[in-house]
């Protein structure tokens, strides 16, 4: 019995000073878009709001401008208003 007592607690001592072995995925499940952002190898999903493991997609600077007056007046990032995409994209060339 003594022995077997030992072997469990030798059991739980191992298994508790053994590193975790979570995922991007897991460190990665949170709920606050700030720190998730702190959280190296994690990116906020605006879409889904919710966090996601893995650098964020990459996406044209001139998509954050939804009215076409602002779009074709943003001269700093070459922004152009596309109207077969009814989107502002950065103007190419």
């Amino acid at each position: 019995m003594r022995e077997m007592m030992v072997v469990l607690i030798a059991v739980l001592l191992v298994v508790g000073l053994c590193p975790s072995q979570g995922g991007a995925a897991e460190k990665c499940h949170i709920g606050d878009a700030s720190i998730c952002l702190a959280t190296p190898g994690c990116h906020w999903d605006y879409s889904t709001r919710g966090c996601a493991a893995g650098p964020a997609p990459k996406q044209d600077a001139c998509a954050a401008h939804e009215d076409p007056n602002i779009c074709n007046t943003n001269k700093t990032l070459n922004c152009a208003w596309n109207d077969t995409n009814k989107k502002c994209e950065t103007k190419s060339g």
